[in-house]
């Protein structure tokens, strides 16, 4: 064969190979192919090196979509590495072992505007979206399982941090005084401080106008101030204006900065025995109104002297709490017998009443340790 033939050219049946010469050099155009007899042709390594380098070997066919190369982790004669998937891509797999054409599933995909891409939950998965809302805030919940838009939950110690700034709360604007600042154990205010002692639910209040001026509260939305009172004064609500500071005419001695009254033992208390009384008091008396074909339960806490107008038949009731009283009783022209309910009498209770009209008859009524009685008194 001559010596310029290519591995691309097919041999013939009956082949002639030259014979090279001891030292020969290959050019890289010869045929691999070296006869050994008795004059063996010597070839140095480096010719070796120069004919694979050089020659022009053909490669036989492979599968379309592939590359050549060594899949395994080994050393080899390269070979086809095919593609046999669509949207795939030569890669090596995790554990370093392997060189293939695979899928890599990084989740990326059009999605809802105003998102995110990530994983919303606590565990391994493919990248979504994570939408969120207007006002929302991207936040890792209480329980630390997902990953969300939401409202921030200000009452976790690891949702904010730090003091807000002034700028950043709300100044009253029917008043000089609004809260601007809150640091857990105080308040400070526009003009003024409310020093807020923490778990006793005691506020001590310096006004924006100084010490001749309290701040107070007017409902739940807003503060107000009022001219400071003097010793001795009491402050007093309205429900027409804001509260005001009034002096207590009588025996008050004194009135302490938690709002404890002191005063004198002239002074008569309810619920005290054995008091001194020197002097009285004059009395209003009650209109019960016109009474007719009902029933009058009598209290003589509305008053220690009552009136009222027979208009018909009704029925008087006996006190239900024990005290006394006396009630007034005038006849109309359609007055009607009373009848007594629930009273310890006997056969004699006073004068004789009748229902002749404009007549006039007062009933002494009384309740002692739940026994009720009446007694009737004629005026004509």
């Amino acid at each position: 064969m001559p010596t310029n033939a290519t591995a691309a050219q097919q041999i013939p049946a009956a082949v002639q190979f030259t014979q090279l010469g001891t030292g020969t050099t290959p050019t890289g155009a010869e045929i691999f192919c070296v006869v050994q007899n008795g004059n063996s042709v010597q070839l140095p390594a480096s010719a070796f090196t120069s004919v694979f380098a050089t020659s022009s070997m053909g490669l036989s066919s492979t599968a379309g979509l592939s590359v050549l190369g060594v899949a395994g982790n080994v050393t080899a004669i390269p070979t086809a590495i095919v593609a046999t998937t669509a949207n795939t891509i030569l890669g090596l797999n995790a554990a370093g072992t392997q060189l293939a054409f695979t899928t890599i599933p990084i989740g990326l995909a059009t999605v809802a505007g105003l998102s995110v891409l990530g994983t919303p939950t606590n565990s391994n998965a493919v990248p979504g979206a994570i939408t969120g809302t207007a006002g929302q805030t991207l936040f890792v919940n209480i329980g630390a399982t997902g990953l969300v838009f939401g409202a921030l939950p200000l009452n976790s110690a690891s949702a904010v941090t730090g003091t807000l700034s002034t700028a950043n709360l709300p100044i009253a604007t029917n008043t000089t005084f609004g809260i601007v600042e809150v640091d857990g154990s105080s308040i400070t205010a526009a003009g003024g401080v409310i020093s807020a002692v923490v778990g006793s639910g005691n506020v001590v209040a310096t006004s924006p106008l100084g010490t001749a001026a309290l701040i107070v509260s007017l409902g739940t939305t807003r503060l107000t101030t009022i001219p400071q009172g003097t010793s001795g004064q009491v402050l007093l609500g309205s429900t027409s204006a804001n509260p005001t500071f009034q002096t207590l005419s009588g025996d008050i001695t004194t009135v302490t900065n938690l709002g404890v009254v002191t005063v004198t033992s002239n002074i008569a208390k309810l619920n005290v025995v054995n008091q001194q009384l020197s002097g009285g008091a004059n009395v209003t008396s009650y209109s019960i109104g016109s009474i007719g074909t009902s029933t009058l339960t009598v209290n003589c806490g509305s008053a220690p002297l009552q009136y009222a107008t027979n208009n018909a038949a009704w029925t008087a009731a006996a006190p239900t709490k024990d005290g006394s009283c006396i009630l007034l009783v005038t006849n109309a022209t359609t007055a009607g017998p009373i009848t007594f309910n629930g009273f310890s009498v006997g056969s004699n209770t006073g004068d004789t009443y009748t229902t002749t009209n404009t007549q006039k008859f007062s009933m002494f009524v009384w309740r002692v340790n739940g026994i009720s009685g009446y007694r009737w008194a004629a005026h004509q």
